[in-house]
């Protein structure tokens, strides 16, 4: 197994092509994708938030940490329309794959529901869609160009060939990137909760922009 592991890194390596870094202060780079049953395809520069715009890039189906991601967002996703906040959820998988993942958000949720409610299955309106909207087919050239890391799939793992790991931008009004998180592995992704209360910190004091010195 250590082997593998290490034969993996070095596998990857050898392939390894760069990416753009996107910072702080940046106008965003061009974003367009296909919605699930959204009619109109997202265009980030045709969104008109009342104060932000969150772009949550997720690995795809075959990650149960995205699907549990997903799950946190579409649940808070009244309360960040409540703050002016749009959001959007990303990934490199095809339609099929993508509602997979819906399919896959809307089974857990369900679940919770029942467990809530002491295992009993309540009669009458049951979960059919998400309000999150989804995206897919976001192609690598895409991807790359907001700084994402791409992996390939690993051997025994139900991986597509090539897939972005996770990021999260928040993009003000006239597109400006405020912050990004960037990740090469899909562990540890930021509580949305705790993202929502940093906006709320951020537009009640007027918090500036950081991180700005790396760009000098």
């Amino acid at each position: 197994m250590a082997n593998r592991f290490f034969l993996q890194i070095e596998h990857t390596h050898k392939k390894r092509m760069s990416s753009p870094k996107v910072h702080t202060g940046d106008i965003a780079p061009f974003l367009s994708v296909p919605i699930i049953d959204g009619g109109e395809p997202f265009v980030l520069t045709e969104t008109k938030p009342e104060k932000f715009t969150i772009v949550v890039f997720y690995r795809g189906t075959h990650c149960p940490i995205c699907v549990a991601q997903l799950q946190e967002l579409e649940e808070s996703y009244k309360d960040a329309q409540k703050q002016g906040v749009d959001v959007i959820a990303i990934s490199m998988d095809t339609e099929e794959r993508t509602r997979q993942t819906i399919d896959k958000v809307l089974n857990n949720m369900k679940k919770k529901k029942e467990e809530e409610e002491g295992g009993e299955k309540e009669e009458g309106e049951s979960l059919t869609s998400l309000q999150l909207p989804i995206g897919y087919n976001l192609s690598e050239e895409i991807a790359r160009s907001w700084g994402l890391f791409i992996s390939e799939a690993i051997e025994g793992y139900p991986e597509p060939p090539i897939f972005s790991e996770p990021g999260m931008f928040v993009i003000l009004p006239d597109k400006i990137v405020y912050s990004s998180i960037i990740q090469t592995n899909p562990f540890t992704r930021p509580n949305f909760k705790d993202v929502l209360g940093g906006l709320q910190y951020i537009v009640e004091h007027n918090y500036p922009f950081r991180g700005t010195l790396t760009k000098k």
